[in-house]
């Protein structure tokens, strides 16, 4: 909806960005080693991978050479795929960053950041569906409240540069949202975000497959509370174990059935089990690595 604003882009996620993020210093001019680096973090991405050559990305590395990662970045973005002209702001839309925005305001100390939050239970159904964290229900509830909290810390850079849009809002009002957000961006809202899934294929290559399969359709109210039907009163009860403050906490505190609450102490136990396991497993396996290290 945002890309289809003329004065900005967002296109395909840039998982990319993360590794480049955590990896190449960013205070000094980007040499030839942390190019190199650069350069396979983007050939070897599996959605930016196949949208442009080597060589389009060896060509705009070329030109940046030497310079800061700030400036790197840009070039990528606004080089690579359709292209994005000077006088448009782009954007990413990785909820996986939201762990790197402490590092990202650093190099972009003038970055607007838009929160989408959505009811944690509906999120967490929806990765469950897709088989994330090979079907782990307490890391992905784990997951879903990290990315809550590590998008919010965004907020400290303050009211100018963050705002928080809900899902739910946004699907049942989406003209008014979309106002508050252009406001935001101190731009008029245009005609064409409320038409974006006309417009998808043109900006995102493999909308309609895969994470991007409802690019195509319009907003639907009835994707909010499918969690539902889609989860069990125990999934829902392990939930409340790990996410259940930091839901509360963003206002999605309410409308727990019964039979998740009847279950929660044994949820929290259960979620306790499991954690343990899952460090000891980590402590074997370091120290496994640490022997070998050492025999060698």
């Amino acid at each position: 909806m945002l890309t289809a604003h003329p004065k900005l882009s967002v296109p395909q996620e840039a998982w990319f960005l993360g590794r480049i993020v955590s990896t190449v210093d960013r205070s000094r001019p980007v040499d030839a080693s942390a190019m190199e680096l650069i350069r396979n973090a983007i050939v070897n991405d599996a959605l930016w991978g196949g949208l442009q050559t080597s060589d389009t990305v060896d060509r705009i590395l070329r030109s940046v050479m030497d310079q800061t990662l700030d400036c790197v970045i840009d070039a990528i973005f606004r080089g690579c795929g359709k292209g994005i002209p000077e006088g448009v702001r782009w954007g990413e839309k990785s909820p996986r960053h939201s762990h790197i925005v402490s590092k990202l305001q650093k190099i972009f100390p003038g970055a607007i950041f838009v929160h989408m939050l959505r009811d944690g239970r509906d999120a967490c159904a929806s990765m469950a569906a897709r088989g994330w964290y090979e079907g782990s229900f307490r890391r992905i509830c784990e997951h879903w409240t990290t990315c809550v909290l590590s998008a919010q810390s965004a907020a400290q850079a303050g009211h100018d540069q963050y705002i928080e849009v809900r899902f739910e809002d946004l699907v049942t009002d989406p003209d008014r949202e979309l106002k508050r957000v252009s406001k935001f961006f101190r731009l008029e809202v245009d005609a064409r975000m409320l038409d974006h899934s006309r417009l998808a294929t043109e900006e995102i290559p493999n909308a309609g497959g895969g994470i991007h399969k409802k690019l195509l359709r319009p907003l639907d109210a009835g994707e909010i509370g499918k969690w539902k039907s889609a989860l069990t009163y125990w999934q829902e009860a392990i939930f409340l174990a790990v996410a259940g403050k930091v839901a509360r906490d963003v206002g999605y505190g309410c409308g727990h059935r019964l039979g998740a609450w009847a279950l929660l102490p044994l949820a929290r136990i259960n979620v306790m089990i499991e954690k343990a396991l899952c460090e000891l497993k980590a402590r074997l396996l370091a120290s496994r690595i640490f022997r070998g290290r050492s025999i060698s």
